[in-house]
């Protein structure tokens, strides 16, 4: 997993910019860690994106980590947005619950402007019910 942490904007800490790229899980979590680290302890109003498109693979040690930055981030007032498209990632916030804490954002400018993407909203996962056995056609 490689992070790279970009400061960006017009202004003196207009916002960061994190792009994570490859597998974000409990072996690789250290470095982004570590370089929202660097964000957050700034002494203005934090106001990350973190462009999720290059990642290839997030668990739920990845999603326990945006968790806490997020509480961090809205503590001290700021925001946090996620920018992310694919398909398995969509549906995994949607699985877990959190595409309302963290809504889609389709690109960096969108995210900035706070302009989430059209994607589709993803069923909460339900497990098959046991009585009506297995499904048709396996």
């Amino acid at each position: 997993m490689t992070a790279i942490l970009h400061h960006a904007g017009p202004h003196h800490d207009a916002y960061w910019l994190v792009k994570a790229a490859g597998e974000l899980d409990i072996a690789t979590l250290p470095l982004l860690e570590h370089d929202l680290h660097a964000a957050l302890v700034r002494p203005a109003v934090p106001r990350l994106i973190i462009d999720l498109r290059p990642v290839t693979f997030l668990d739920c040690a990845g999603l326990g980590l945006l968790c806490r930055v997020r509480g961090r981030v809205r503590r001290r007032e700021g925001w946090l947005r996620l920018v992310y498209a694919a398909p398995v990632t969509v549906r995994l916030f949607g699985y877990a619950g959190l595409t309302d804490a963290f809504p889609a954002h389709a690109s960096v400018d969108d995210a900035l402007q706070g302009i989430p993407s059209a994607a589709r909203p993803v069923r909460p996962f339900r497990p098959p019910d046991p009585r009506r056995g297995p499904p048709r056609g396996c």
